[in-house]
């Protein structure tokens, strides 16, 4: 039974760094995927430059204009309606499939950027976020997600199935000493 435990807390620690390692999708990749399009970090494109959004707007709003910036214009929010105006009445897709989370960990990211020192911060523009370049990145880290996690779903369940082995066989040595 002590090697029960032990290889149980073997596989659960492995799998829990295995699931650290390989985090969901974070704002950096939020970010570059969803939002460089049409925003950079320190230069207006389509909308706004994002530096000191979160000075500029209590989070809650962000979240909300985020997820369906329509919404709050049809209401008369009047900071939603003067970003509308401001840039031209381009509509902001929205994005309700983003979480409260999603959101605040793109802000972050959006902070982290804006504390580099300028050379440093990630110029996102129209033409770098179609760029093939940025779609290979894009491909290969969820391609590397995918793998890291179909590896820990393996060594999971052949820790698992090793360690049911293992226990049949004891229980099976321990029936036939018994006879």
């Amino acid at each position: 039974m002590n090697n029960y435990k032990i290889i149980s807390t073997i596989s659960f620690l492995l799998f829990s760094i295995v699931a650290i390692a390989a985090p969901s999708e974070d704002g950096k990749k939020i970010f570059l995927s969803r939002c460089s399009g049409c925003h950079s970090i320190n230069q207006k494109v389509v909308g706004p430059a994002l530096t000191g959004v979160d000075a500029r707007h209590e989070i809650d709003w962000i979240i909300k204009f985020v997820q369906s910036s329509q919404t709050m214009i049809k209401k008369g929010d009047k900071d939603a309606v003067a970003l509308f105006g401001r840039f031209n009445n381009v509509i902001m897709p929205d994005h309700p499939d983003l979480t409260s989370d999603n959101i605040l960990s793109i802000v972050s990211y959006i902070k982290t950027e804006t504390e580099k020192k300028p050379q440093e911060n990630t110029k996102a523009t129209r033409k770098d976020s179609f760029s093939i370049n940025a779609i290979v990145k894009l491909y290969k880290s969820n391609i590397f997600l995918s793998l890291t996690s179909l590896l820990a779903l393996c060594f999971l369940s052949i820790t698992t199935w090793l360690v049911n082995y293992t226990v049949s066989v004891k229980r099976n040595l321990k029936a036939s000493r018994m006879e």
